[in-house]
């Protein structure tokens, strides 16, 4: 099991205490081995040591990398903390990817438990500080690919790996070179007459600094500027000189990239939490950052998002955030596995959720909403703090967020204020879902986009759309976030007896098909006609002893007494040939159901 104060950390050396493992030798599966082998790491260890050893040390990084190269492990670990005998669950091969050189000590999240369930809870609450207090080192900005680190910005633990702390100088160097390469590729040192925004280098560089509320505000604009200093400094050809003609001489483009790396390596926030809890309330741009980092921390175990995009920011403020479904969890620990959905995330319903530690954790959101609740425009926040592309801007989808989150923290509002496809939360923001298309058919919105609304026509805000907590009435129907599609809505026993009923009913459907076609399939069609249903219907009892018959023929002389078998059949006959396959056959009874 885990042991509160220590981690599990990769080390270039042996510890002296003896509690070091080969990496190679850590888990007894050859896809593993062979992995480490091929791998720049094949030399390390992974080490058991003190917290406070490891955020101590000069050389230690957290690790931010793409979960990918799965394996699916269930064998004896070796574990150097001698906690652990055995391993099962997923284990990202892409973490050993990581360069060897710039650390002493790399803590990774899926290393630090090794999926032992209690280990691997708690390292997502305490991952949040450690971003915070070690610097971060992206595996993704290293290995000379401009489309990985791309693809890396995407990733939904970005806000919290990237946002707040500090980050590896000679990585934010590298990263800033792929994105000079990329800007030289896409013009060939001739100065760009199209649209700025479609420069993919500087727009990568820009995303960056939006991610970074400090560098966002003095470095907002200046993501082409930065690809021609790095150009002038190190001396690449066939870069524009857009920016650059003017700056003078070399040592000039040097202090200026050299203040950009300074602001965007260092730490974010205050190191005085009070400041910080107070800034979250005073400044629109960083609360915006958060609120969206919360809505876009979208990942494939949705209720991490509980947790994902807070836990730095919380250390920040001095807010301890914890997992609103850890109790839930922990019931589970012994068995060694928690209940999990047909895709494998977890299996829960909105009454699990500790609402004191979701109403705890969504203090920092609601201090965030005063700054943004009383806002009349968003035209001055820096474009790269709203988002400039899709995927960095911020969104909600109802039908598969976690209780609690539909509104980034503002708290219950009332769907009763959702107009035209809108909901209005304070003087201009509001969410937008009309991207969607038409209203749905059952009346729920899924997805949608958290923006100005000003001047698009809605009528005030709705009743209640004041920052607030959560009770357990917040997840009805008549509040924001409920979607028929979520899993929390119904518990799991509810779902499994109409997954029943529902495989009860198609063998039915099946069975009933087959002895129709049998005996009253008159023109050797395979299909039932309008006519030979009414024919059929016109039998004061059922011709037939099969009881499978016996059932259709109880439904269909029912319809045809109160005049509802004619609609019913033309309601499925949606080519109007006044024939009916068994997939429409299906469809009509199934509405009847």
């Amino acid at each position: 099991m885990y042991k509160a104060g220590e981690v599990r950390v990769v080390t270039a050396e042996a510890r002296e205490d003896g509690r070091s493992t080969k990496l190679k030798d850590l888990i007894a599966d050859p896809v593993w081995a062979e992995a480490v082998e091929a791998s720049p790491l094949v030399e390390h260890y992974l080490s058991a040591m003190p917290y406070d050893e490891f955020v101590a040390a000069e050389g230690a990084r957290v690790l931010s990398y793409r979960a990918s190269n799965i394996a699916h492990l269930d064998c004896m670990v070796a574990d150097p903390a001698g906690s652990m005998e055995r391993t099962r669950g997923a284990m990202p091969l892409s973490l050993l990817d990581t360069p060897s050189r710039g650390w002493t000590h790399l803590w990774s999240d899926a290393l630090n438990h090794l999926n032992d369930p209690a280990g691997a809870a708690h390292t997502l609450v305490s991952s949040g500080p450690l971003y915070l207090a070690v610097r971060t080192l992206p595996q993704f900005w290293l290995g000379g690919s401009y489309e990985a680190a791309a693809g890396a910005m995407s990733r939904a633990w970005v806000h919290q790996e990237l946002a707040f702390g500090r980050l590896d100088r000679g990585a934010l160097e590298k990263f800033v070179g792929l994105c000079c390469s990329r800007y030289k590729s896409q013009t060939q040192g001739v100065e760009w007459k199209g649209n700025p925004a479609d420069l993919d280098g500087p727009k990568l560089l820009s995303r960056l600094i939006g991610t970074r509320v400090k560098a966002a505000a003095t470095h907002g604009a200046m993501g082409q500027a930065a690809c021609e200093w790095f150009a002038c400094v190190n001396k690449v050809k066939k870069v524009p000189v857009t920016f650059t003609s003017g700056v003078g001489s070399v040592a000039e483009c040097a202090a200026l990239l050299a203040e950009l790396y300074d602001v965007l390596e260092s730490k974010q926030v205050s190191d005085i939490a009070a400041d910080n809890l107070a800034a979250l309330r005073t400044d629109p741009s960083l609360a915006w950052s958060v609120v969206k980092s919360y809505g876009n921390a979208n990942v494939f175990e949705r209720t991490d998002m509980y947790v994902s995009a807070l836990g730095a920011l919380g250390a920040a403020c001095g807010v301890a955030v914890a997992d609103p479904l850890a109790a839930f969890k922990a019931k589970f620990f012994r068995k060694g596995v928690a209940p999990a959905s047909p895709d494998g995330s977890l299996r829960y319903t909105h009454g699990d959720v500790d609402l004191g530690a979701l109403n705890a954790n969504h203090a920092l959101l609601r201090a965030c909403w005063e700054a943004l609740l009383p806002l009349e425009t968003l035209r001055d926040m820096p474009a790269v703090i709203t988002g400039l592309v899709t995927v960095d801007k911020a969104t909600v989808d109802w039908s598969v967020y976690p209780p609690g989150i539909a509104t980034l923290g503002l708290g219950p509002v009332a769907v009763s204020g959702l107009q035209h496809g809108k909901l209005k939360l304070g003087k201009c923001i509001g969410v937008d879902f009309t991207g969607e298309g038409p209203p749905p058919a059952h009346g729920y919105y899924s997805r949608g986009y958290v923006k100005c609304v000003e001047g698009e026509g809605l009528e005030g805000t709705p009743e209640g759309t004041v920052p607030g907590e959560y009770v357990p009435e917040s997840f009805s129907k008549d509040f924001a976030g409920f979607h028929p599609s979520c899993k929390w809505n119904v518990s799991m026993v509810e779902r499994e007896a109409k997954s029943k009923v529902d495989d009860e009913f198609g063998r039915t459907l099946v069975n009933l098909w087959a002895a129709w076609l049998e005996v009253y399939d008159a023109d050797d069609s395979h299909t039932i006609s309008l006519e030979e249903l009414k024919k059929f219907a016109g039998h004061a009892a059922c011709p037939s002893s099969n009881g499978y018959m016996q059932t259709l023929h109880d439904w269909a002389r029912t319809a045809a007494l109160d005049g509802s078998l004619e609609s019913s059949f033309n309601e499925v006959d949606r080519d109007g040939s006044g024939e009916l396959e068994f997939r429409e056959f299906q469809q009509m009874l199934g509405a009847e159901q």
